[in-house]
């Protein structure tokens, strides 16, 4: 797939191979933390080179209403960017899509990042902001047609055409994406079935009295909700999605079956550094790697958090809007 450029990555930049001279931030990672630092590092007057990459075909946008409007049609990939091309351009920002970082180096001075296109990318400062991938269970039958995950908007459009003409649809996994999509499919009168390994609903970040609300809102209207349930294999015919079969042989039939059983932090890049991993990127207060150079933030970032002393030694990876800004 050819890299594409919007306005305000200057033309040196866009040099294959060589080795540019360090300068300015770059932002590996074109999500809602990489484009709330680069909007920070403006706010906060710096002058330097900016360069958010991201290997997706399109600008930056908002990811939760994936799993609720834009999976029902009712915003456009326009309405969920959050600037226009234009923006980065006025404010200075290089924004390069397309661009899928394979290899990142630094010391003291700085480093480069190198493209799967060829393209570098030298830089002084280095953000990764990197994000997380939706975690892939190898469920015999996983390969056949009409079983998805939902993380971007490729696989949200994915998605929603196969909703269109199923009557019946699987949700393995009650979180929050699974019961989002759960909810949407049976508003459209779809029969639904929700999946969950665990004994309640959410059960990793809600309460369980919320729990309980859940799932009695989602039974209240029609989903069938299916507890404490293990997944055997994925059944198929032709090549075509049939249903889940549970560990105890029962048969849940379905047209589309989402996976929605959570998602891995993406460290790759982190490792070739080698910064510490440990359930994301290591950071500090100051969202600083085990480097002290290197910045970390969003849902790649495993962060100190004073609420969570009695586990997890006193850190978090949390996915969500609030922690990515």
């Amino acid at each position: 797939m050819a890299s594409e450029t919007f306005p305000g990555v200057p033309d040196e930049d866009a040099a294959l191979g060589g080795h540019p001279e360090p300068r300015g931030t770059l932002i590996i990672g074109a999500c809602q933390a990489g484009v709330q630092l680069a909007t920070s590092l403006r706010e906060l007057g710096d002058t330097e080179q900016v360069v958010l990459v991201g290997e997706e075909p399109h600008a930056p946008y908002q990811r939760p209403p994936l799993s609720k409007e834009y999976l029902k049609g009712e915003a456009g990939a326009d309405m969920l960017t959050f600037r226009t091309h234009q923006w980065y351009a006025d404010k200075g920002i290089g924004l390069a899509v397309r661009e899928r970082i394979v290899q990142v180096a630094r010391d003291d001075g700085g480093g480069e990042a190198v493209a799967e296109s060829g393209r570098v990318f030298p830089f002084k400062r280095l953000a990764l902001t990197t994000g997380a991938a939706a975690r892939k269970i190898p469920f015999e039958g996983s390969e056949f047609e009409g079983v998805s995950y939902l993380r971007g908007a490729d696989e949200a459009g994915i998605l929603a055409g196969q909703l269109r003409g199923a009557r019946h649809v699987a949700v393995v996994g009650g979180g929050f994406i699974g019961l989002e999509v759960a909810a949407g499919a049976r508003a459209e009168g779809r029969n639904v079935t929700v999946i969950e390994a665990a004994p309640r609903l959410i059960g990793r970040a809600v309460s369980e009295a919320t729990s309980g609300f859940y799932l009695d809102a989602h039974r209240r209207r029609g989903t069938e909700v299916i507890l404490g349930a293990a997944v055997g294999r994925i059944t198929g015919r032709h090549d075509r999605v049939t249903g889940v079969e549970l560990a105890d042989g029962t048969v849940v039939p379905a047209e589309v079956v989402l996976v929605g059983v959570g998602a891995v932090p993406r460290t790759e890049l982190a490792g070739q550094l080698g910064l510490a991993v440990e359930n994301g990127i290591v950071v500090d207060s100051r969202t600083l790697a085990s480097d002290g150079l290197t910045v970390a933030a969003g849902d790649c970032a495993n962060m100190p958090n004073p609420f969570v002393r009695d586990y997890g030694a006193g850190r978090i990876r949390l996915e969500s809007v609030q922690n990515a800004v």
